[in-house]
């Protein structure tokens, strides 16, 4: 997979080229979640863990162009801790991070398409 700026003028600021890569990385993921979601039809909340995680723009990012809710572990060490943890005690652990927004949601929807 490649990537690059088009249409970049001299208005545009860091944060656009930043906001430019975290929509590629979000676009990129989204390839692989919605072949999971052909499989798993029924998913309405995503859980993630990883660097990414700590950024509240990335995840209100992804719930906006994913449509579902993002949920966030309260704890660092994720794999470390689940592995020790029965099934069903592994949700006291999760903390909402973001919920799709609906005006970016439909902003996003055409580039969802392509």
């Amino acid at each position: 997979m490649t990537s690059g700026f088009y249409g970049m003028q001299a208005i545009h600021t860091r944060a656009h080229l930043l906001q430019a890569i975290y929509e590629g990385v979000v676009f990129s993921h989204m390839t692989h979640l919605n072949r999971m979601r052909e499989r798993f039809t029924d998913v309405h909340t995503l859980r993630v863990t990883g660097g990414p995680a700590h950024s509240d723009v990335w995840m209100q990012m992804l719930a906006d162009v994913s449509g579902l809710r993002i949920e966030l572990p309260q704890v660092e060490e994720t794999a470390a801790l689940v592995r020790h943890l029965p099934p069903a005690s592994a949700p006291e652990f999760i903390a909402i991070s973001a919920k799709p927004n609906v005006i970016y949601s439909t902003r996003y929807a055409p580039c969802c398409r392509i």
